[in-house]
């Protein structure tokens, strides 16, 4: 009796599954019901595996799909995320600073700013020749950084010191955010202000953002072979 059932509930089964169209690009039809008849073959309920085409699935892709194995796979073999140290950070930039301010005193740039600004805009420390607000330096400081950090991912300190600015996907950054960024780090005054600020943020802490990379959603993290790492509120951080 139960044989006799079998074979009319499964030409009924197969008949529905033949004339129903997947909703999504998952599996093409032909593919789909080769599938189900394969499971049919082997005595599998096909019911659960129709579910999509009609009634209560939603029609996506099997999660034990090739596809979704292969991007399982792919996420394991990424190299995971560690956020660098600010130490490793601020090496990273006091050379880039360096750099930059030995170009600007070869061409004689302070020379150059007191022809065109007033001294008003070019204030000195206290008893000192230094100056404090440059506007020339400042803007050159941020195109660097926009720049370099935007084209090839990283200035020449953070070449050195093997670290990368990037989102917080882990993905390369826009032109847009590497230029909020870079506003923070275009003077040593806005440096300490921006860093101060970040850190008053929780989730700031969490990623060691400065503020500047918390408004443009970046991160810089450490693409070398770290000795130790730590995790902390889900990040690989370095010690």
């Amino acid at each position: 009796m139960h044989a006799g059932n079998d074979g009319p509930n499964q030409e009924r089964q197969v008949h529905a599954l033949r004339s129903c169209r997947p909703r999504t690009g998952g599996y093409r039809r032909r593919d789909r019901q080769r599938e189900v008849l394969n499971l049919l073959r082997r005595g599998r309920g096909p019911v659960a595996r129709a579910k999509g085409c009609h009634g209560d699935g939603d029609g996506r892709t099997p999660l034990s799909s090739p596809e979704i194995r292969g991007n399982q796979a792919k996420k394991k073999g990424k190299p995971p995320i560690v956020l660098a140290n600010w130490g490793r950070r601020f090496i990273a930039w006091f050379v880039d600073y360096v750099i930059i301010i030995v170009m600007l005193g070869y061409f004689q740039l302070e020379t150059i700013e007191t022809r065109i600004f007033p001294a008003a805009l070019l204030p000195r420390a206290p008893g000192t020749d230094l100056s404090i607000w440059s506007p020339l330096s400042i803007l050159i400081f941020f195109l660097y950084f926009t720049l370099s950090e935007w084209y090839f991912g990283r200035s020449i300190g953070q070449l050195l010191l093997n670290v990368r600015l990037v989102d917080v996907r882990g993905a390369a950054v826009s032109l847009s955010a590497s230029a909020i960024q870079s506003v923070g780090k275009s003077n040593p005054l806005f440096l300490l202000l921006d860093c101060l600020i970040g850190q008053s943020y929780r989730s700031s802490r969490e990623r060691r953002q400065r503020l500047f990379n918390r408004i443009s959603n970046t991160i810089v993290i450490f693409i070398g072979t770290p000795t130790r790492t730590i995790q902390q509120k889900g990040y690989l951080k370095e010690p």
